[in-house]
C-alpha cells in the first residue's frame, strides 16, 4: 500500500507531465491557455495515442491551472481592531517594525540608523520614539536632547549610521506578519507588506497625520508603556 508521500509524488509527477505536454504542443503556459488551445491540445493527445483516461486526467489538471489565473487581489485594509489585536500579540522583536510600518509606510524597513537624523527625511514623532525604544531594547545608549521640537526626546549614542534598523529580508517580514495575524485570530490570507502599506496610506489620507493614526490605534506619544515585556496571547 502506497504511503501519503508516494501518492503525493505520483500526483506531482502527473501534473508535471501534463504541463510539459501542454507547453510542448502549444508553446504556452497553462495559466495563459485559451479554450482553443485546450481543444487543440486535447486533439493532439488523442492523435498521439495517449490513453483516454490519461487524456482526461491531463485535461482536468491543465483546466485547473488555467482557472487559477485570477483577477488581481483587492487591497486589504486592516481595521483598527485588527491592528490592536496584532499589536497585542506581537513579540518585542516584531512590535516596533509592525507599528512603524503603519505610521510611516513600509519604506521604513529600508531605513538606517542615520535616517533618523537625516534632515531631508520626515519621520513621524511617534515612529521615532518607537525606534528609540527599540534601540534601547537592544542595549543601545541614548542621551537627552531635543528632537524636532520635542524637548524631552532622546538621541542615540554610538550608532552605525549605515546599518539598517531592521535587517530582515522581505520574505521573513511577511512570514512574521502572517504569524502575528494567526496568533491574533485574524485571517492570514493576503497578509503582506502591501497590506501594511495600503493600511498606512488609507489612515494617512483619512486622518491627515501619523499622530492621529497613532492615537487611533493606541500608540502613545511616548513610549515605554506601548509594549510591555510580556503579553499574553489572545485565546484561540
Amino acid at each position: 500500500m502506497s504511503t501519503e508521500a508516494e501518492r503525493h509524488a505520483a500526483t506531482l509527477k502527473t501534473i508535471q507531465s501534463a504541463i510539459r505536454s501542454f507547453e510542448s504542443a502549444t508553446g504556452k503556459k497553462p495559466q495563459n491557455a485559451t479554450a482553443q488551445d485546450l481543444n487543440a491540445w486535447a486533439a493532439h493527445l488523442s492523435h498521439s495515442g495517449v490513453p483516454i483516461a490519461t487524456c482526461r486526467k491531463y485535461h482536468t489538471l491543465i483546466l485547473r491551472l488555467a482557472a487559477a489565473k485570477r483577477e488581481p487581489t483587492a487591497k486589504r485594509i486592516l481595521s483598527v481592531d485588527e491592528i490592536k489585536f496584532m499589536k497585542h500579540v506581537a513579540t518585542q522583536e516584531d512590535y516596533a517594525w509592525l507599528v512603524v510600518c503603519l505610521l510611516a509606510g513600509t519604506e521604513c524597513l529600508a531605513w538606517t540608523w542615520g535616517t533618523l537624523y537625516n534632515p531631508n527625511v520626515i519621520i513621524p514623532m511617534n515612529a521615532y520614539l518607537l525606534i528609540v525604544d527599540e534601540a534601547q531594547r537592544r542595549g543601545m545608549r541614548t542621551f537627552e536632547y531635543p528632537y524636532r521640537g520635542k524637548e524631552d526626546a532622546l538621541w542615540l549614542v554610538d550608532y552605525n549610521p549605515n546599518a539598517r534598523i531592521w535587517d530582515l529580508p522581505k520574505h521573513e517580514i511577511t512570514r512574521r506578519l502572517k504569524n502575528i495575524a494567526k496568533r491574533a485570530g485574524i485571517a492570514a490570507a493576503n497578509m503582506s507588506l502591501a497590506t501594511l502599506d495600503d493600511t498606512h496610506k488609507y489612515f494617512a489620507e483619512t486622518n491627515g497625520s501619523a499622530e492621529k493614526t497613532a492615537k487611533m490605534i493606541g500608540v502613545r506619544n511616548g513610549s515605554k508603556s506601548n509594549k510591555p515585556v510580556h503579553r499574553e496571547r489572545i485565546a484561540q
